[in-house]
């Protein structure tokens, strides 16, 4: 089992001031990524899956979503949630995206060969290479890093 972002113990000081000032939510995702330190160990078609899930989250565009998502894993949802647990759910609510969901991503963890996590400081999204598809989410989970 491969783990994280900080090798060696150290971590690029542009992720520490990401921790600290809350990430850049405007910017692209690549350069989100660029601030992971062993970026050589998420496979470059990962990275590009995870891109597009992202822009179509930020846009709304649930067709394209669930084209990044295994069978019955979750829906996607234009209902705000209930305030009190508004960072927390298994559904891709449209509305948190919109309003509090960070896209940067600040560690991940690599369970196999074909398996992967990749965490945010809101959401955790577990993908699975497939035979024909290529990467999809297996399981997604919006809770806080604490």
């Amino acid at each position: 089992m491969q783990k994280n972002s900080w090798r060696g113990g150290t971590l690029k000081l542009a992720v520490l001031a990401g921790l600290f000032l809350g990430g850049s939510q405007g910017s692209p995702p690549q350069e989100s990524l660029d601030r992971v330190e062993s970026q050589a160990a998420i496979p470059a078609d990962l990275y590009e899956t995870y891109e597009r899930l992202v822009r179509a989250m930020e846009s709304g565009d649930e067709e394209a979503i669930e084209g990044h998502l295994l069978p019955a894993v979750t829906e996607v949802n234009r209902e705000e949630r209930d305030p009190k647990h508004l960072q927390y759910g298994t559904d891709i609510n449209l509305p948190f995206i919109a309003s509090n969901f960070n896209r940067d991503i600040r560690s991940f963890r690599q369970h196999s060969k074909d398996t992967f996590l990749l965490r945010t400081l809101t959401t955790s999204f577990f993908f699975v290479r497939t035979a024909n598809e290529g990467w999809k989410v297996y399981l997604y989970v919006d809770k806080p890093l604490m």
